[in-house]
């Protein structure tokens, strides 16, 4: 049985996927045995977009917007559309395998590691950066949400202020 997948079938899906995958980077061959298992769950196709897509997430530190996704993949897809690079990230995000950046004013973001992390954003210059979360300093909002019956199923924290490098320009 398999943690991440829940069950033997979808072990021995992401067993062969991996295997298949083995002549990518490691992070790129977990990516598309993920992928996979997440597709032959929800009968969706696995497609050279996608895994593109997966790819050229997996390969960046920023957190692009759909249109700086769809600009990187054009070159090696020269005929995928922006709504397709929207649906697919979408799609990718429902499954868990990506995440959503959701910065008010601003086009959503995108976000290929899905470790427990907070974003810190800056107010001047847009950028966003990955905030490493701390053991044990999710503890006071466990006991609100108890206070209160509450269950979360994922918690996204973002703060906002001014960069070093725009405090330096300042």
């Amino acid at each position: 049985m398999c943690i991440e997948c829940g069950t033997r079938k979808e072990f021995l899906i992401f067993q062969r996927n991996f295997a298949k995958a083995l002549d990518k980077t490691k992070k790129s061959a977990i990516l598309i045995a993920m992928i996979t298992v997440n597709q032959e769950k929800s009968m969706q196709r696995n497609t050279t977009q996608r895994i593109a897509i997966m790819r050229n997430m997996q390969s960046r530190c920023d957190h692009p917007t759909a249109y700086d996704v769809y600009d990187a993949v054009k070159t090696e897809l020269p005929h995928i559309s922006l709504t397709t690079v929207y649906r697919l990230l979408n799609s990718l995000n429902r499954e868990g395998l990506l995440r959503r950046i959701v910065v008010e004013g601003e086009s959503d973001r995108f976000d290929a590691d899905i470790s427990g992390h907070s974003h810190a954003v800056c107010t001047v210059c847009g950028r966003i950066i990955d905030c490493p979360a701390v053991s044990g300093d999710d503890a006071p909002f466990e006991k609100l949400l108890e206070a209160y019956g509450f269950e979360a199923s994922c918690c996204d924290m973002i703060f906002r202020g001014v960069c070093a490098g725009c405090r330096q320009k300042q």
